[in-house]
């Protein structure tokens, strides 16, 4: 089956492991042509269209990211890439380039398989998690092989190998690897081993690229004690604000990043949440079997109570503090921006020529009519929309925008929403523009004890004209 690797990554294997164990800031390889040419292009022309694969995030909302595990259904190229993956050789060849003896395959290809990202997708930091959720094996090696034909650093999209970004952005060293086509990704999955990717973006004259990878994961049934860990999900570190904003870029662009960075790290904390709570309940249910038995605590137990109540009431003590530290921050916001006339943000080479109608600037609510006139500075071919549907909208909402003569309808889902509409105006014109929404909802009517009267139909954050 190795006559499908190219013949120059069969040779000189110590060397290779040699360079895989002294890599900076952990284990890894980046092997360029790593299958032969006449593979690479048959797996490129194979590549599963996005609709094919799950593309549910972790809301269970379409996303811009798809995979597929079961790449044997994917057509014969893959078919022989799975053989391959399975074979003896294959697992011989990637031990003498790792050093890593008893490598195992892992025929469901849990998190791995066809990836595809589109613009606008990016990779927080992260450590995988660390033993197969079915067989219990340890997780050892990432191999990733790119397939994108053409590629430019200034796309983003290049994955990046983290020394630690728990540290400030000063003192965390960061390798950065473009993703060329038949170029691979062999590394070590560890404790330390974090690693993502930079959000991709797309150039004007590429509107149709996307991110797209092959990845296996290898394991071994045992690991030297001084490597192991006990078992976590994948763990990400959000992107600290240097990395967010940019200078030189408008307040309103800069103001779009933060709320997005801030609500990442909200829904992520809500989903640390929720097994958070899980796993109280199974503490819960094995304190009930201790117990329930006659036995007298022994010394070693009550020392595990004692970290449990340390632990629980540290978080307390936490969450108290968080209350008043967010009750401090939001006066001082509110004192900021008080007396100020707060407008549709609007980014690009346009500015609102008048206040707009059917837009609430102290939560981003819109009614559903939003009207308002731009007044270009420079030519444009787009006007964008980025916002949010509400969950309270469990069918989504439609939206038709009406720009001047021409207009476009389109369905959203629940969840963030980047609409682009085509609109190709002169320097110089006023654009009259109008989004109507197919439903909305009245706080004051669905709960006769609030005091919202408004029509509320959807979050705009910004309005991009390029």
């Amino acid at each position: 089956m190795l006559e499908l690797i190219n013949p120059d990554v069969l040779k000189d294997r110590p060397r290779r492991a040699s360079g895989f164990r002294s890599a900076d800031p952990f284990p890894h390889l980046v092997i360029d042509q790593f299958f032969t040419p006449i593979f690479c292009e048959q797996l490129i022309a194979e590549f599963p269209p996005f609709e094919r694969g799950n593309n549910l995030n972790e809301d269970g909302l379409p996303g811009g990211k798809s995979t597929i595990e079961d790449i044997r259904s994917l057509g014969a190229g893959y078919t022989l890439a799975d053989d391959l993956f399975q074979s003896v050789e294959f697992s011989s060849l990637i031990s003498d380039l790792t050093g890593i003896p008893d490598l195992l395959y892992d025929r469901m290809y849990v998190g791995g398989g066809t990836h595809e990202n589109r613009p606008g997708q990016e990779l927080d930091p992260h450590v995988d998690f660390n033993y197969h959720p079915h067989q219990g094996w340890h997780r050892r090696l990432n191999l990733i092989v790119y397939l994108n034909r053409e590629w430019k650093e200034q796309w983003g999209g290049s994955i990046e190998f983290h020394e630690d970004p728990w540290r400030p952005p000063e003192q965390n060293r960061v390798r950065r690897v473009v993703p060329l086509a038949n170029r691979a990704i062999l590394f070590e999955t560890s404790e330390r081993s974090w690693h993502g990717f930079e959000a991709i973006r797309q150039p004007p004259d590429h509107e149709s690229i996307s991110r797209k990878s092959l990845a296996i994961y290898m394991y071994t049934r045992d690991r030297p004690p001084a490597e192991t860990a006990p078992a976590h999900a994948t763990v990400y570190v959000e992107r600290p604000l240097p990395f967010v904003l940019r200078p030189g870029d408008s307040t309103a662009a800069q103001g779009a990043r933060v709320r997005k960075a801030l609500t990442r790290r909200l829904e992520h904390i809500g989903r640390l949440q929720e097994r958070d709570r899980a796993f109280s309940q199974r503490i819960i249910t094995e304190l009930r079997k201790l117990f329930s038995t006659a036995e007298l605590l022994q010394q070693q137990e009550i020392d595990l109570l004692e970290r449990l109540f340390h632990r629980e009431d540290a978080l307390l003590k936490l969450l108290y503090d968080r209350e008043k530290e967010f009750s401090r921050d939001i006066e001082w916001l509110q004192r900021r921006v008080a007396g100020q006339q707060i407008r549709l943000p609007v980014i690009g080479a346009a500015k609102l020529a008048a206040t707009p109608v059917g837009y609430y600037p102290n939560d981003e609510w819109c009614a559903p009519l939003l009207a308002f006139d731009l007044d270009l500075s420079a030519p444009s071919k787009a006007v964008i929309f980025h916002g949010r549907i509400p969950h309270r909208f469990p069918q989504g909402q439609t939206l038709e925008c009406t720009i001047s003569d021409a207009s476009k309808t389109t369905h959203f889902r629940a969840g963030d929403f980047d609409w682009k509409i085509p609109a190709v105006m002169p320097p110089g014109e006023r654009a009259s523009i109008r989004v109507r929404a197919s439903a909305s909802f009245c706080p004051a009517r669905d709960d006769s004890s609030a005091k919202d009267a408004r029509d509320l139909a959807y979050h705009l954050y910004t309005i991009e004209v390029v």
